[in-house]
């Protein structure tokens, strides 16, 4: 992910977090903040180039991942 998956990101901001949960089946889960400076720049990557990320982390993990999509408001960075 961050070799070959996130630095062609086109965004503001991102960050790769490991999620802090017990596992019932062990291992580790991890999800990736992306942050974009304004809606236009969001949308623009959602259409342009979401699912050439998704096939390029399928290739890698293929069966061993999930996604979903929350878009959050920053209130404070405080």
């Amino acid at each position: 992910m961050t070799s070959q998956i996130m630095p062609s990101m086109p965004c503001d901001e991102k960050k790769l977090l490991q999620i802090m949960v017990d596992e019932e089946m062990g291992g580790v889960s991890y999800s990736c903040f992306l942050g974009f400076s304004d809606a236009t720049l969001l949308e623009r990557f959602k259409t342009k180039n979401l699912g050439l990320i998704y096939e390029t982390i399928n290739k890698s993990f293929s069966g061993q991942w999930v996604s979903f999509t929350t878009q959050l408001n920053l209130l404070s960075d405080s």
